[in-house]
């Protein structure tokens, strides 16, 4: 049992000289060559190949490919004019850009389109015949979208357009009436698993070979969206994303990418990290599309100079920041909403006229991760029509559950974990039900395993480790970041960080004596026990600080299994301290009631030596303060706002107390999975 609740997969135990001989043959320390063996990769050719992927395999290969590469260049040799016909979301402007700059780069004429995500997804049968001859195009490229499109490539035929589809979502029923490159028509071949941007890349590559041309490289972008699309990061994917990552620290950077990787802070000349893109540059991006159009995104990723960067910088980030603000309301709006529900519901479907349907897939990804269930939110039109996104925890397939409810829907498609779909609002109630028959069993015992590659020694722990680590990367679904147990490991230094002390920051002195930083992102509530001897999972990393690399190792969770009762006396001491209780709570008002009978109230930093005399400390003092000015019992000018004569205070109005609550209650639930008891 850990902090978290959960149960640690740790790696069997491996022949010493196995790991000695792997290290030296692959030339890595054997902390690495541990996390080989632990991920099947003992043998040192295959060890090898990992990491140092080599060539590509053919494009070629891909199904229909020799169909769309032999229409695209009797498009070049005719010089026909081609609307490229993208998607709103990170992949599909990546690949709409890469599309467009790639086919110019080999002699074509094109017309780069992406649409609003108020125009639906994918092609539209009157949209697709407008643009094309409003621009002159004889033929469209369909890029991240189209493999289900058979209504609107039907339409195109009609008015004499031939159509290519460069796609990678899962297939319809029946396949469009076209060219349709798209790796999930070979399940388990050498391109399974690409992002739309990757069978873009793929399409570009054949083309230029047949036509005598290499197209430009464009790593970048393929990196971009590869990883904004959460794909598997394995095989050809991870080969891609390295190049591209890679291409994004040399001379000559696209303008557009440079000032978005300027604004996360990733400096010029330093390889980006897979997190800068996912954290940081897809959701900026992604925003446009999100809120109106995505045509400021296209524009930056296919700015020429770095003004014109600049120009489109200023809309996307604008966008990014409208954004934020917008989607933290909708998330505790849906939260709200979903805690009205029945406790057992197990799928979560909600709908509201106030939620923009843009960003709803990530409203939805953040309450997948609180609520443990799957969750579709929708927007409700003027005309009673639900659009909306859906996201599922992993091992259930939110596409094939919609599918099997089609018979509700007006149309659905994406991919296990994420989808889009609509309805009517007439049909809510029974697509509810029927989602709720189909849905994953709830899980009632503890988490999921969290799996250890390696036992880590403190001598071991050093900046030559992060760097050959790197040697991994790059990580993400299918290769995650491996993760190390170091064993009792003691904290001289403990303290609760961030917003509401919701991280813990450590440093940690290691068996031997050596000393490192330390950083466990959500687990600031444990702070107060960590100076008893620990075990840690944990990742090493680099914390680059004022241009200053320093090594820093990132707590994934905690475990105090020789000391639990220290460990928890120390939490709840602390958590004394920092969440007063309702106990505390009531003294502080008794005492300010006081005060205020006598007049204003004194300034806050006098408030808070009175309040020490009845709460722990300064710290518990302030809390309290924040509290009370939360429910309204002061307000913004520190007057005190006594309740009405027989009107209660709710103080779980406060966001500050339900946090409060909520540490308090982990803490005993902890303290009871672990056998200490309440007062121990």
């Amino acid at each position: 049992m850990s902090v978290l609740g959960r149960r640690w997969d740790l790696p069997p135990d491996v022949d010493p000289v196995a790991v000695a001989a792997l290290a030296e043959a692959c030339r890595v320390p054997a902390a690495v060559a541990r996390v080989l063996c632990r991920r099947g990769l003992a043998d040192p050719q295959a060890a090898a190949a990992y990491l140092s992927p080599g060539p590509l395999p053919d494009p070629a290969g891909l199904p229909d490919m020799g169909r769309a590469v032999e229409r695209l260049a009797s498009a070049a040799r005719r010089r026909e004019r081609i609307l490229v016909f993208g998607d709103y979301d990170c992949d599909g402007i990546c690949s709409t850009a890469l599309a467009a700059e790639g086919m110019r780069a080999l002699g074509l004429k094109v017309h780069a389109h992406v649409p609003a995500r108020a125009d639906g997804y994918g092609m539209q049968a009157e949209t697709l015949v407008s643009l094309a001859g409003g621009h002159g195009c004889t033929m469209v490229l369909a890029v991240d979208n189209g493999s289900t499109a058979v209504a609107a490539v039907a339409a195109a035929a009609s008015a004499g357009l031939d159509v290519v589809v460069a796609d990678h979502h899962q297939l319809g029923e029946r396949l469009p009436d076209a060219a349709v490159v798209n790796p999930c028509r070979d399940p388990g071949g050498p391109w399974d698993g690409l992002a739309g941007v990757g069978v873009t890349w793929c399409l570009l590559q054949a083309l230029g070979a047949a036509l005598g041309t290499a197209p430009p490289p464009a790593f970048d972008l393929v990196a971009v969206g590869t990883i904004a699309d959460v794909a598997p990061m394995v095989g050809v994917n991870r080969a891609l994303v390295r190049r591209g990552l890679e291409a994004m620290a040399l001379p000559g950077l696209r303008p557009g990418l440079r000032a978005l990787l300027d604004l996360c802070e990733v400096a010029a000349g330093r390889v980006p990290e897979v997190r800068d893109i996912s954290h940081g540059v897809a959701p900026r991006l992604n925003a446009p599309g999100r809120l109106d159009h995505p045509r400021p995104s296209l524009d930056l990723l296919l700015a020429a100079d770095h003004d014109a960067a600049r120009l489109a910088l200023t809309a996307v980030d604008d966008a990014n920041t409208r954004r934020r603000a917008l989607e933290a309301d909708i998330v505790a709006m849906a939260q709200e909403a979903a805690a009205a529900l029945p406790p057992q519901t197990p799928v979560v479907l909600l709908a509201d006229r106030r939620w923009p349907h843009g960003l709803l897939g990530p409203a939805a990804s953040k309450l997948v991760d609180r609520l443990a269930k799957p969750v579709l939110l929708a927007e409700v039109t003027a005309d009673g029509r639900c659009r909306g996104s859906g996201r599922g925890p992993a091992g259930w397939d939110l596409t094939g559950a919609l599918r099997q409810c089609a018979a509700h829907l007006r149309r659905y498609g994406g991919h296990q974990q994420a989808a889009g779909f609509e309805f009517d609002l007439g049909a809510l109630e029974r697509l509810r039900a029927d989602l709720a028959a189909l849905a994953p069993a709830p899980h009632t015992g503890p988490q999921a395993p969290l799996p250890v590659d390696a036992v880590l020694e403190a001598h071991e722990v050093s900046l030559d480790l992060v760097g050959a680590l790197a040697r991994l990367a790059p990580h993400g679904p299918g290769n995650p970041e491996p993760v190390f147990l170091l064993r009792r490991a003691t904290a001289d230094g403990a303290r609760a960080v961030g917003g509401e002390g919701s991280h813990l920051r450590l440093q940690l002195q290691l068996p031997g004596g050596t000393r490192v930083a330390a950083i466990g992102f959500g687990l600031g509530l444990w702070a107060g026990g960590a100076r008893t001897p620990m075990d840690l999972a944990v990742q090493p990393q680099i914390n680059r600080f004022r241009g200053l690399d320093q090594l820093q190792l990132r707590v994934v969770d905690l475990d105090a299994r020789d000391d639990w009762a220290g460990f928890l006396r120390g939490v709840r001491r602390d958590l004394g301290r920092r969440h007063p209780d309702r106990d505390c709570l009531t003294r502080a008002f008794r005492l300010l009631a006081g005060l205020a009978r006598g007049g204003l109230l004194p300034p806050e930093s006098a408030l808070v030596a009175h309040l020490g005399r009845v709460l722990p400390d300064a710290e518990a003092a302030r809390a309290a303060l924040c509290i009370f000015h939360e429910i309204g019992l002061l307000d913004a000018q520190g007057a005190w706002c006594p309740p009405e004569p027989g009107r209660k205070l709710d103080l779980r109005a406060s966001r500050r107390y339900r946090t409060a609550e909520a540490a308090h209650t982990a803490a005993a639930e902890l303290a009871a999975a672990v056998g200490v008891p309440t007062a121990g």
